[in-house]
C-alpha cells in the first residue's frame, strides 16, 4: 500500500493566511463591542426589573408558565431558573453586550442589555 504525503501548494497557503486574517480580525472587533450597563427584564413586552451589570444581583419574576430567574455575576447576566419546558433560555449562556437578548419564549420573559457605550455606531449584535 502507498502512502500519500501531503504538500502544501501556494493557493494553500493563501488560504490559509486569508483565514488567519479573518480570525485576527473577528477578534479585534469583537473586543471593541461595547460592554452593556443595564439588564432589563421584560415579561409580555412591559419592563419589570432593571439589574446594573457591574454588581452581582438576581430577581424573580412571573411569567406566563411560572417563575423566572435572572442572575448578574462577573460574566454578565443569565437565567438560571425558568419555568418552561426545554430549558433552552437557560443553556443560552451569558450575554454583556449591548443590544444582546435572552428569550424565553414559553414563558414570555426576555433579558436585553441597554447602556454603555451610547455613542456606538453598532445597530445590533448577533452572537
Amino acid at each position: 500500500m502507498r502512502r500519500r504525503s501531503f504538500r502544501f501548494r501556494a493557493g494553500d497557503v493563501v488560504v490559509v493566511l486569508v483565514l488567519v486574517v479573518l480570525a485576527v480580525g473577528l477578534t479585534v472587533l469583537t473586543g471593541s463591542v461595547p460592554r452593556g450597563a443595564r439588564a432589563v427584564v421584560l415579561v409580555d413586552g412591559v419592563s419589570r426589573a432593571v439589574l446594573p451589570l457591574d454588581e452581582p444581583g438576581q430577581v424573580r419574576v412571573d411569567g406566563a408558565l411560572g417563575e423566572t430567574v435572572v442572575a448578574v455575576d462577573s460574566l454578565g447576566v443569565h437565567i438560571t431558573k425558568s419555568a418552561c419546558p426545554n430549558k433552552t433560555c437557560i443553556h443560552m449562556g451569558h450575554i454583556s453586550i449591548q443590544g444582546q437578548v435572552l428569550i424565553c419564549v414559553p414563558n414570555h420573559v426576555a433579558v436585553r442589555v441597554e447602556g454603555g457605550d451610547e455613542q456606538s455606531n453598532l445597530d445590533g449584535v448577533t452572537g
